[in-house]
């Protein structure tokens, strides 16, 4: 039952999910394993976690390296808290992980537009649909 009234609330949110993807990570230099990253530490508990949950969520999956410090210098993550006597650091997304996770939700809501053309499938400067 839940499930027919967010399907007539929002339309089949997923249907759009693979351009929204992909223009976000076109638009942001990462890849689809960077997006998961920031998606799951975008939903955890009050937005903040220690780098113990990092080292876990990596474990989840071999394929992953440890980019923890690339996050970090890139801007995506920042101290909540940073080390102290007694108290290790705490960790959230930065306020440009939250813009940009804020925008792809809102897209996949359908509360902004979403961009169905990309600049490198169009030599002339005129965007292509996709669909």
């Amino acid at each position: 039952m839940q499930i027919k009234y967010e399907r007539e609330k929002y339309g089949h949110i997923l249907a759009n999910w693979g351009v929204i993807r992909q223009s976000f990570v076109e638009r942001h230099g990462l890849k689809d394993k960077d997006l998961d990253v920031l998606l799951y530490f975008y939903g955890t508990e009050e937005g903040y976690f220690r780098y113990e949950d990092f080292l876990l969520y990596r474990r989840a999956f071999p394929h992953f390296r440890n980019r923890f410090k690339s996050y970090m210098k890139n801007g995506w993550f920042t101290h909540y808290r940073r080390t102290s006597p007694g108290k290790c650091a705490i960790f959230t997304l930065s306020r440009k992980g939250s813009n940009a996770i804020g925008h792809l939700y809102m897209q996949l809501f359908e509360d902004i537009p979403i961009r169905y053309h990309t600049a490198h499938l169009s030599r002339a400067g005129n965007p292509m649909p996709l669909h």
